[in-house]
């Protein structure tokens, strides 16, 4: 069996990727972008787990990556849920003050 190597490059990038990501992933919308740091924590902490013997790296970065892409999404959800409650609730009022507008106008 061929002997794995010991380099923990894979295990460092994926752990960096995804301590930035992760750190990144909260905040509404710009975090779309930290999506491929996620995915790339995903592979490279995959990689590093595969091929290395020292495997704490390697899976710090891969539990990080799939989190920062599963906070990624739950975020957008909540905060577009949110932002169409909102954006309902000021139609909702815009139609009400129209309709007291309009009735006014007919009694005037």
């Amino acid at each position: 069996m061929a002997k794995k190597s010991e380099s923990k490059g894979f295990g460092i990038a994926a752990l960096i990727l995804g301590i930035i990501g992760f750190g990144l992933a909260w905040i509404p919308v710009v975090n779309l972008f930290f999506i491929p740091l996620g995915i790339l924590a995903l592979i490279f902490g995959i990689v590093a787990i595969v091929k290395t013997t020292a495997k704490g790296l390697g899976i710090a970065g891969t539990i990080l990556g799939g989190a920062i892409i599963i906070i990624t999404i739950i975020m957008n959800v909540v905060v577009g849920a949110w932002v169409m409650n909102e954006a309902n609730n000021s139609l909702n009022q815009y139609n009400n003050e129209l309709n007291e507008l309009n009735r006014l106008l007919e009694n005037y």
